[in-house]
């Protein structure tokens, strides 16, 4: 398993994405809804605990070392098996999902999100989120892995989502180094959406 740098950081669908880039889910905003607000919205958490969390190569090293994060985690959320909210100062940066075993399509988060989203084998381990503003994922046919990655950057708000292409018929075409048509086959495993507005940016 390939260590992923955001993978142990960041952590709706349902599609509350507003047509500006506002990210918000059962009405929780990033920079304006506190720990109260996701309790009085989703109920009494099943763990909450204080952790570092590491970011984007863009935020100085000083800065990432004072940030404490308050993390609430949730199951059996609405379609999603875990939920898990991140607050900075009392002030929520993320939300992580994890949706049900392949009830969401890979191919359906750009719809979803309305954001463009870019392919990745992986997720380097030094990475400046702006490098992929403004960047179109390229046309198909692709050979894509059993596990891949897809990131999603808005002005204020960025989405990385891990993808399960694990079937038969795509590690058939992995070991070929076969490509496929379909852009962005499999099915979601989590995602992560996170502000992109804390100190450093």
């Amino acid at each position: 398993m390939r260590k992923i740098l955001f993978l142990t950081c960041f952590f709706s669908f349902v599609f509350a994405v507003s047509a500006q880039d506002d990210f918000q889910w059962k009405n929780l905003r990033f920079e304006t809804s506190t720990v109260g607000d996701a309790v009085a919205a989703l109920g009494k958490p099943d763990k909450d605990k204080i952790e570092k969390v590491k970011f984007d190569k863009a935020v100085p090293a000083p800065t990432r070392a004072q940030m404490n994060f308050r993390k609430l985690h949730y199951r059996d959320v609405g379609n999603y098996s875990e939920v898990y909210l991140l607050f900075l100062n009392d002030k929520l940066h993320s939300i992580g999902f994890t949706p049900q075993k392949k009830s969401l399509p890979a191919g359906e988060l750009g719809k979803s999100y309305g954001a463009e989203f870019l392919f990745m084998e992986a997720v380097p381990k030094r990475m400046n989120l702006a490098d992929f503003e403004g960047q179109k994922e390229t046309t198909v046919p692709k050979v894509y892995p059993a596990e891949y990655f897809m990131l999603g950057i808005k002005k204020d708000y960025a989405l990385l989502a891990t993808i399960d292409n694990d079937s038969w018929k795509a590690v058939w075409r992995d070991t070929l180094n076969k490509p496929t048509a379909e852009m962005f086959p499999g099915y979601v495993r989590t995602i992560q959406v996170f502000s992109r507005n804390y100190e450093g940016k």
